[in-house]
């Protein structure tokens, strides 16, 4: 599906918490 996008997101999410 689109991993990629999920691991972008995730990218962000971490720093953001």
């Amino acid at each position: 599906s689109n991993h990629s996008r999920v691991l972008l997101n995730k990218a962000l999410f971490i720093p953001l918490m």
